[in-house]
């Protein structure tokens, strides 16, 4: 449910989506645009794993899910970039802003409720070489089965 909901958002909103643990998703071919800025760069929005918890009524009946699980907002980068402050100047202060955007597409959709998002900055990720953010994150819906 998460996950297919997670991917029709990505694609609508242009991201390179993938599912999979972090092993998998090291098998990503994301085309080098290292030397374009941040504006012109593919994102990639990398859903790691979830736990679905239902929420059950006085009956037994599902009323909702409680999702938790990971994924990693990354933009490509150069391990031979100057220092970890220009990777952060120029790319994972703005996903830090695109991240807040997610946040909001999950808490704009009815039933949908964000209820925490942690941001941890992760640098020099995969044999692509990437930069970004891995985000935690607990969501909760009242959708049913």
């Amino acid at each position: 449910m998460i996950v297919d909901f997670t991917e029709r958002l990505a694609t609508d909103a242009g991201y390179g989506y993938q599912y999979g643990a972090e092993h998998w998703q090291n098998l990503l071919d994301a085309p080098d645009d290292t030397k374009t800025d941040f504006e012109s760069k593919k994102k990639y929005w990398l859903f790691l794993w979830h736990d679905d918890d239902d929420i059950l009524n006085d009956y037994g009946g599902c009323e909702g899910h409680v999702f938790t699980g990971e994924f990693l907002l990354m933009i490509r980068s150069k391990i031979s970039d100057e220092s970890q402050e220009m990777k952060y100047k120029d790319g994972v202060r703005y996903l830090k802003e695109l991240s807040n955007e997610i946040r909001d597409m999950y808490n704009d959709c009815d039933g949908y409720r964000v209820k925490k998002w942690k941001k941890i900055e992760v640098y020099d990720q995969f044999d692509t070489n990437m930069d970004g953010l891995k985000i935690k994150f607990t969501i909760e819906t009242t959708t049913g089965e």
